[in-house]
């Protein structure tokens, strides 16, 4: 594992040089955020430059298990990295009630409902707010989504609302809950 840390940090890098691992099932109880609706094999991405500093501290990983047990949600990853060419749409959701303990709230943007349109999405937060990163130029349906973790299906909970997106960010967009 040493060498592998060693050789990795003599490479060139930069903020978007990604780590790419898989882990089958014996080794997933190591991953903390893997829950079994993800199935059998676990993808997880780790920027190299953090990897690369904790071997240049000697507080790199020692096993594999240390490896996974350090590793992030891929989606939490991707959702906060913001690629300066395309841009954000916030707003909040108001009318919030009823929610079950285990229920959350999801805003999408969708594209059109064509199977290949685009659609974004990302959770809401406990005040309401919320915030979609890595949006391209496009109009899009903003809808609020009633869900819960790890559940495969979700229901409308709010009308859908117009926003275009163009030269700059989104703000302000405000959805109305309905509860069903």
């Amino acid at each position: 594992m040493r060498a592998f840390q060693s050789n990795l940090s003599t490479l060139p890098i930069d903020s978007s040089s990604m780590l790419i691992r898989w882990s089958p099932r014996p080794t997933i109880p190591s991953v903390p955020w893997h829950t079994l609706d993800m199935g059998p094999v676990v993808t997880m991405l780790s920027p190299i430059s953090e990897l690369v500093d904790l071997y240049k501290a000697n507080k790199a990983p020692t096993n594999f298990s240390e490896v996974l047990r350090g590793t992030v949600d891929p989606t939490l990853l991707a959702n906060s990295r913001q690629d300066p060419s395309l841009r954000k749409v916030t707003g909040r959701i108001t009318g919030i009630a009823g929610l079950k303990p285990t229920e959350l709230l999801r805003v999408s943007l969708v594209e059109n409902l064509r199977p290949a349109g685009l659609i974004l999405s990302a959770d809401v937060a406990t005040d309401g707010s919320f915030e979609v990163r890595n949006v391209s130029s496009r109009t899009y349906q903003a809808i609020v989504l009633r869900t819960c973790r790890g559940c495969s299906a979700s229901r409308v909970a709010s009308t859908a609302v117009n926003v275009v997106v163009a030269d700059k960010d989104v703000t302000n967009v405000r959805l109305e809950f309905i509860a069903q």
